[in-house]
């Protein structure tokens, strides 16, 4: 087994490699036609405030962050100023995004 001390270091070192990647990818599902959003919460042992995973998926590029918060900053910047329809289930997070972007409601 690996630590989480040295996950983290690993973390920490490549991180910032991989951000070129992650911005191209970004951009790639900023410019799409139709672009898939969800967040969930998730449990993670020993934090005391509930993380959340935001997912966006654009049929060639699947992004995913971890975010601290559900508020509507984290789809603004990750997908902010995306001009093709977004998916969602209609939480009023993505309300700043679909100020841009055409919106369709999936179910839950």
């Amino acid at each position: 087994p690996v630590s989480p001390t040295t996950l983290n270091e690993l973390f920490l070192e490549v991180a910032p490699r991989l951000q070129p990647t992650v911005e191209a990818m970004l951009n790639q599902v900023r410019g799409a036609d139709l672009v898939l959003a969800d967040e969930t919460h998730i449990h993670m042992t020993g934090h005391n405030k509930t993380p959340w995973m935001w997912f966006f998926i654009d049929g060639g590029a699947e992004l995913c962050t971890l975010a601290r918060t559900r508020a509507a900053i984290v789809p603004t910047e990750a997908i902010g100023g995306t001009t093709g329809t977004l998916l969602t289930d209609g939480y009023a997070g993505y309300t700043p995004v679909t100020r841009c972007a055409a919106e369709s409601q999936g179910g839950q």
